[in-house]
């Protein structure tokens, strides 16, 4: 589906409607909405070539640019669970999936990993799927929100380091909330 998207933007971008740019290839624009809408996995060849050269593409500009917008993703991924202050380890530990699974997925890109999995993983990183995707092209996600299990594990780690006047503080802050 990633090729699809990617399709999707270029034609966007050089200012054509599915409409237009379908007729601009010779090819039916149902064929051209079901490769957008369903991916280019089951097109035939021909038809994602004329897209291309269409674009001003090849069809390896294609693979290589959503193989790069996948291994964006994993790279956000990995820096997030750096900034939950998590290792790779302790974060397929905290989500409850294989570490060699998360591995994969930050090593690989995340465009063959399960759907499950990206969603476990964003849950616990506090953000959505859609914020992946969105911080993948350069666009603001919503403010991540740590969950209560990061505000707890914060505390214990760094609780021994307040002083006692900080730590009523933070209690009367705490109690503070409804």
């Amino acid at each position: 589906m990633e090729k699809a998207r990617i399709l999707e933007r270029l034609i966007k971008e050089n200012g054509y409607s599915v409409r237009s740019f379908a007729l601009k290839c010779g090819i039916p624009e149902s064929t051209l909405y079901t490769i957008l809408k369903k991916g280019v996995g089951r097109a035939s060849v021909d038809n994602i070539i004329t897209i291309c050269k269409n674009l001003g593409i090849k069809i390896e500009d294609l693979e290589e640019m959503a193989k790069d917008e996948e291994m964006e993703k994993a790279k956000i991924l990995e820096a997030l669970i750096k900034e939950h202050g998590y290792n790779l380890k302790s974060f397929a530990t905290k989500c409850g999936i294989p570490y060699t699974t998360l591995y994969g997925i930050i090593k690989n890109g995340v465009g063959r990993a399960s759907v499950d999995n990206i969603i476990i993983i964003c849950e616990h990183l506090g953000i959505t799927v859609e914020d992946l995707n969105n911080m993948a092209k350069g666009e603001k996600s919503t403010t991540l929100q740590p969950t209560y299990e990061d505000i707890q594990k914060l505390i214990a780690r760094n609780g021994k380091n307040l002083s006692a006047e900080e730590k009523l503080e933070l209690i009367k802050l705490l109690s503070d909330l409804k």
